[in-house]
Order: C-alpha cells, then sequence, then structure tokens
C-alpha cells in the first residue's frame, strides 16, 4: 500500500494568477492549531486570512468530530495552572453554548461538540476582522528565492493567489514548508534508548519505521435500543473454542454475538480485524458497546496502526478507502445479525484521517525525547509544556519549554510551522508529547501571535523580537514559566 515511489514527470506551464488576497498574515489549515493561530494573529492586528479545504472550520475538533478524548480533558495535565488565553475563552463559550465540557469533562458528545466547536471557530474569527476561504485547497507557496510571500490556493473557480508578509503552515504534515524547499523528517529513527525511556509499543524495535496510527468515527442511525441492550445482556453459553477465539480476537462485543461473529470470520463474510493490508492493521470497535449519540443512535470507530506515510497520496487515498470500507461492512453485518440494528442505517462519518504522527519540519530547533525528559528550558520560549510531568509519563514534573525555533523551518524564510508540522520528534503516539489539543490549542495562539507581530513590524519571522512575543503572551495569560523564571527573561511585572 504504497505509491511513494513516483518515476516520472510532466512540464505544468507558467500561467497568471488573479491576486484574491493581500494579507498580512495568511494561515493554511485551520485545524486545531492553524484556527487559534488565526484568531490570535487577527486580534493582534494584523489582516489575516486562513485557507481551508472543508466547508467547516475545525479540523479535528470540527468536521473530523473530535473521534476520540476530549478538547479539553488533557488540560490540567498538559498546562501549567491548566487552559489559558484565547483557548481558556473558547472553552468557556463553548460551554456556554452547551458543549460537553459543560456536562462531563470526560464524555464528548462528538457530533453535537464537533458542531458548536465549528461554529464557535467562525464567529470568534470572524470578531477578529480574519478573513475565510473554505472548500480551498491552500497549495504552493509563492516564492522569492527561499522566502514565502504568501500562498496559490484551488478554488472551485480555479487556482488564486493569497500575498502574505508572513504564512503560517498549519496543514498537519508540513505541506507548504515540504514545497517552500524546507528539510523535511519523515520519521523518529529506531533507537533502544528511547524504548526503555517511552515503553510504547511504537517504540520497540521490530514496529515500523513510518508507524502511525488514526481513527475514523462512524454513527449509525435508528437503532433500536431496547432490543440492543437486551441483545448485548444476554447471557449464552459459549464453547470452549468460541471462549478462546474470543479471547484472542475480540474486545466487549456481546457474548450472543461470538458465535456469529466467529462463522463470519471463518467464511469471510466479516472479520472485525484486516490484518492483510501490507504492514497496516485495520480494525472496527463494536458498534453500541460505546457511548450513545441520542435517541436511536450509536458509534463506532475504524482504527489503522502501522507503516502509515502521510506524506503518501497513493497510500493515504488507499488507506482511507479501505477504512471507509470496512466501516460500512460493520454496519451491513450488525444489520444482519445483531438485534436492535434491524432497521439501522450509517449517517455521518469522520471528514478526514487525524494523524499522531506523520512529517515534521527539521527547525533551527528540533525538540527531542531528551529534551522534555531533561525539562530544557529555552530563552524564546513560547509556553510551558507539563504533559509528560503528569502521572504515568514520567520526565520532569515541571515540564519543559516549547521554543520558538520549532516553528522555524531551516533553509526558508517568511513561514511559520504550527501544530503536528513543527519541529518535534514523534512516532506513533507521539513521545515528545505535543499532541495533546489543549497544547495545541496554545501552541497555536503563540505561533498566530508572532505571524501578526513579524508581519505587523515588518520583519521575517525568524527577526522577531520574541520579548515582544512573548510579553503579548504572558499578558494574554499563557504561561512560560514561574515568576522568577520571568524575571530572567527580563518579562518581570
Amino acid at each position: 500500500m504504497t505509491g511513494r515511489l513516483l518515476r516520472s514527470t510532466v512540464v505544468e506551464p507558467a500561467k497568471e494568477r488573479p491576486v484574491l488576497f493581500d494579507a498580512d498574515v495568511v494561515v493554511a489549515g485551520c485545524g486545531l492549531c492553524g484556527t487559534f493561530a488565526a484568531i490570535a494573529s487577527g486580534r493582534c492586528g494584523a489582516r489575516t486570512l486562513v485557507i481551508d479545504r472543508f466547508g467547516t472550520l475545525g479540523g479535528n475538533m470540527g468536521p473530523a468530530m473530535v473521534v476520540n478524548g476530549s478538547l479539553f480533558g488533557e488540560a490540567d495535565a498538559t498546562l501549567p495552572g491548566g487552559l489559558a488565553g484565547i483557548p481558556a475563552e473558547f472553552k468557556a463559550r463553548y460551554e456556554a453554548l452547551g458543549g460537553s465540557a459543560a456536562r462531563d469533562p470526560a464524555r464528548s458528545i462528538y457530533p453535537e461538540d464537533a458542531a458548536i466547536a465549528s461554529h464557535l471557530a467562525y464567529v470568534m474569527m470572524n470578531e477578529a476582522g480574519v478573513e475565510i476561504l473554505l472548500s480551498a485547497y491552500a497549495a504552493d507557496p509563492i516564492m522569492d528565492g527561499n522566502t514565502v510571500c504568501g500562498l496559490f490556493a484551488e478554488c472551485a473557480s480555479g487556482r488564486v493567489a493569497a500575498r502574505a508578509k508572513v504564512t503560517v503552515d498549519g496543514t498537519g504534515d508540513a505541506g507548504i514548508a515540504a514545497r517552500a524547499g524546507a528539510p523535511i523528517v519523515p520519521y523518529m529513527a529506531q533507537d533502544d534508548t528511547y524504548a526503555v525511556m517511552m515503553p510504547r509499543a511504537s517504540m520497540k524495535r521490530g514496529y515500523p519505521t513510518y508507524y502511525n496510527d488514526t481513527q475514523l468515527l462512524f454513527l449509525i442511525a435508528n437503532v433500536a435500543e431496547d432490543g440492543m441492550q437486551a441483545f448485548w445482556r444476554e447471557d449464552v453459553d459459549l464453547s470452549a473454542e468460541d471462549e478462546e477465539w474470543a479471547a484472542t480476537s475480540l474486545k466487549a462485543y456481546p457474548k450472543a454475538l461470538v458465535p456469529i461473529l466467529r462463522q463470519a470470520w471463518s467464511t469471510g463474510e466479516y472479520r472485525r480485524r484486516i490484518d492483510d493490508v501490507a504492514d497496516v492493521k485495520i480494525s472496527a470497535s463494536c458498534p453500541g458497546k460505546l457511548q450513545e449519540f441520542g435517541p436511536g443512535i450509536v458509534g463506532f470507530r475504524v482504527s489503522a496502526v502501522g507503516a502509515i506515510d502521510a506524506a503518501d497520496p497513493l497510500q493515504m487515498s488507499r488507506l482511507e478507502a479501505a477504512m471507509r470500507e470496512q466501516g460500512f461492512r460493520t454496519v451491513a453485518f450488525f444489520r444482519k445479525h445483531a438485534p436492535g440494528f434491524e432497521n439501522a442505517y450509517l449517517i455521518a462519518s469522520s471528514s478526514f484521517l487525524g494523524m499522531r504522527g506523520g512529517p515534521h519540519i527539521e527547525g533551527d530547533h528540533t525538540l527531542s525525547m531528551e529534551d522534555r525528559f531533561a525539562g530544557r528550558k529555552c530563552d524564546d520560549v513560547l509556553f510551558r509544556n507539563t504533559h509528560l510531568g503528569s502521572p504515568g509519563h514520567g520526565g520532569d514534573p515541571s515540564g519543559f519549554d516549547v521554543p520558538y525555533a520549532v516553528c522555524l523551518p531551516r533553509g526558508v524564510e517568511g513561514l511559520l510551522v504550527c501544530g503536528r508540522g513543527a519541529a518535534y520528534r514523534r512516532r506513533g503516539h507521539d513521545p515528545c508529547a505535543m499532541r495533546a489539543r489543549p497544547a495545541m490549542m496554545v501552541f497555536g495562539q503563540a505561533v498566530g501571535t508572532a505571524a501578526a507581530i513579524a508581519a505587523l513590524d515588518g520583519v521575517a519571522p525568524r527577526e522577531v523580537d520574541i520579548r515582544k512575543v512573548q510579553q503579548r503572551l504572558v499578558a494574554d495569560g499563557i504561561c512560560l514559566g514561574e515568576r522568577s523564571r520571568l524575571a530572567e527573561l527580563g518579562l518581570g511585572r
């Protein structure tokens, strides 16, 4: 399942393109990080444009329907003092609109939460004066030598240009940075030292170098809940063979379904897990055993783990198609065999695959596992991350600094990279602990602030007055360290 080796090329003729926008800052991608980067940039007074390929904002917290975990559940374990700045305001307004954090932080009603988050992102961007270009792909950067001067965008009407003083790559896979010629790190190489430091499966020897994981959420409507629950509670006697098979092949499935599922597995009618996709395992969770999403609506997830190269367009296309096909087969199987699902049907699924791993830039500094375990401090700190200081994660309990240098791609000017494409080592479950949603929200605000200040001061992002950026972040409530640390940075108040 790979198409990375492209064996021929064609020449694309040069063309003039209309300039649709002239901006101070243009943000490519409106996921978790890009959303808060755009809002922060607009609030700093910069003329800001955000470009996103979907018709709704928010990425993982929007059209991808959150999929797993919660939007704010890791805030206290990730950020000193919890959520702050624009993300804290976002949370308060989200709760006022009925977001799940207002009911139970541990329980997300993903479809509703996604709709609220997308709506609120739109409202807050409008309040900040941000221009929004939806259903458009951020394509090639506009280059002047090694300097990014904006972006081309692919729209229904054709290719247009958006000029900018500073461009922010929030694509998740460092796609704009790669097209600008920045050095890209495709994966974190195997190192037995890391396996000891971070004993997760994805760090151990034998796992593919492109180890990655992703999920799609599927929603089933018209489920007869009484029939489903009765079936789930039914106690049946399983044969020794069924017991043994269930112990190795199933999790959280009702006992009454085990013989049926085993038979379907043996005949090839349906298999919950697909192991024959090259170096990638695709599996479906059990519908109905998960939380309910409203009257007659239940959900399940299709997951994929293994050698997934997020920068390989053919593999990604084939993988997503296979995962969606597995989702459809799962619904068909339950409709045929599980009481309560006789008239059920698939109504919605996540709009795209969100990865934990994937390619990232080689930055002026690339955050390593050694940095976060040692509790690294740096003069260009954007925020303090304490995620790995929380119970069960190891590392320095006081956390580590996330430096501005991780946003600066080597050899390229005019460009900042935020979110998953920034310079921090990762493989699978993100051993550098940057992936938590609250951390990404704060990261976005920090990068958007830096982009706006650089643009308004007429300097390249690499030459921005970092103390000015830090002063704005501290004033907005972002934690850069204790009071003594702020004094060391010349930021004491």
